[in-house]
């Protein structure tokens, strides 16, 4: 009984940079730094809240001016989400 060693033939074509490609990019970029500014603005308002609520959601009061503190296109939610599992991991009890 014979082995025979088989590789598979990839005939990969190169990418093709096309109008399309270069639209599809420029419209994901776009709603990146949309969902950027909304989010932005959804934190602000969290500014009004008192330090017990803002405990209550797992957040303190310098959580909220760090993550307002990035870049206008950064999107400041996705700062308080790591500020708040970092701080729950740190919490909770390891078994």
């Amino acid at each position: 009984m014979k082995t025979i060693e088989t590789r598979p033939d990839l005939d990969i074509a190169p990418a093709r940079i096309t109008a399309s490609v270069i639209a599809k990019a420029m419209a994901f970029r776009l709603l990146t730094v949309f969902r950027a500014l909304r989010n932005r603005k959804q934190v602000m308002y969290l500014e009004d809240f008192t330090e017990e609520q803002l405990a209550d959601i797992g957040l303190t009061r310098g959580d909220l001016l760090t993550s307002l503190e990035s870049p206008w296109y950064d999107d400041p939610s996705q700062h308080l989400s790591r500020s708040v599992w970092q701080r729950r991991s740190r919490i909770r009890p390891r078994a």
